[in-house]
């Protein structure tokens, strides 16, 4: 059984104990039913649409009670409860799913655009810091003496060692695999997407 969210909603301002919004509930591709939740602790409500839907919503009810157990996660990594799957609580993950990719989304968006002029050094969909130039890299680059090019080397080479021995990744897509193991970096210290 295909179980999705469309049409979401979130609302951080509004979400206390769970998460705040609406959406429409769709299963096997057929819009079933809107859900909501108001971000005071309480369970998701649910909607039908049809008359129909109730019997839709049991049959998914009942799908989401075949899977797996979900694991409660803890603060201190230590697993906690595992807990019954059911729509309810299938919703609530596909509802963090969303969110983790759009947050994801809006993470890449802000460091493919630091990365123009910058190299950027950080963990992956957490956290990063820049080291600017005055000219985009992909001018840097074109440099004809090769000044550019020497310049990020030195840059990888001598400004960012130690945020790469704090486990940092250089996280630019922009400046080429052979630049980086000329600066000495190992592939697990770069993001390994290749440039033309």
């Amino acid at each position: 059984m295909k179980i999705e969210l469309k049409n979401i909603k979130y609302n951080a301002s509004l979400s206390e104990e769970t998460s705040a919004f609406t959406a429409d509930v769709y299963i096997n591709n057929i819009r079933a039913a809107y859900v909501q939740n108001r971000g005071d602790g309480g369970a998701n409500t649910i909607f039908p649409f049809k008359d129909d839907g109730w019997k839709i919503l049991k049959d998914a009810e009942a799908y989401c009670k075949t899977l797996p157990t979900f694991t409660i996660p803890t603060s201190n990594g230590v697993p906690g409860p595992n807990v019954e799957m059911g729509l309810d609580l299938f919703i609530d993950r596909a509802l963090n799913d969303y969110l983790q990719k759009r947050d994801q989304l809006k993470f890449q968006k802000q460091i493919d655009k630091a990365m123009v002029s910058a190299i950027v050094v950080g963990v992956p969909n957490d956290q990063y810091r820049r080291l600017r130039f005055k000219m985009p890299l992909s001018e840097l680059l074109k440099e004809p003496d090769g000044n550019g090019k020497r310049i990020i080397l030195y840059t990888l080479q001598n400004d960012l060692k130690e945020y790469l021995d704090k486990g940092e990744l250089i996280l630019n897509t922009n400046i080429p695999v052979e630049i980086l193991k000329r600066a000495g970096l190992t592939g697990n210290q770069y993001i390994t997407k290749e440039v033309a």
